[in-house]
């Protein structure tokens, strides 16, 4: 037998060898995410994101500024014109002096142009615009971008730059 034919039959006996191997020990299932389920995940957070958003704009347009602000990190940093407030308690307090009255906002509020990227599996940034109409004021509009982190209690603004 030549050399070459010897090495043929070594490589076919290897290759019949790891298949009855393999046909023997049960393969165990990985735990690999698939490209699928990450992309479920990007929709989901999306879809869950754009909901919390028309839930604040509801919120905003009934009076009901905690509500407003439900979906903020208890230590949300929100960038102003005026540089950045910090915390929750503080965005609440802000967003009273100059965007209500009475308990009532000055104008109805809505998110159009809304998109959301997912930022890795916890974080994700929602940008659009906003809009505030009525109230016997000239409307107002700018464009916002808000980043979120997914956590227990579910998908929370930890960055908001609005302007």
């Amino acid at each position: 037998m030549t050399l070459r034919a010897t090495i043929i039959m070594a490589c076919v006996a290897t290759a019949i060898g790891s298949a009855k191997l393999e046909a023997q020990s049960p393969r165990k299932p990985t735990a690999r995410p698939t490209a699928h389920a990450d992309a479920d995940a990007n929709i989901n957070a999306a879809t869950a994101i754009r909901a919390l958003l028309d839930s604040s704009a509801a919120a905003w347009n009934r009076g009901d500024v905690k509500g407003h602000l439900a979906s903020n990190a208890d230590s949300i940093e929100f960038m102003t014109g005026h540089g950045p407030v910090v915390g929750n308690d503080s965005v609440l307090i802000m967003m009273r002096e100059h965007y209500f009255r009475d308990g009532k906002p000055l104008q109805t509020l809505r998110f159009d142009h809304v998109t959301v990227r997912p930022l890795g599996k916890r974080f994700a940034l929602a940008v659009g615009q906003f809009v505030l109409t009525g109230g016997g004021q000239d409307d107002a509009s700018g464009w916002f971008s808000t980043i979120w982190e997914h956590r227990p209690e579910g998908w929370r603004v930890i960055h908001d730059h609005s302007s």
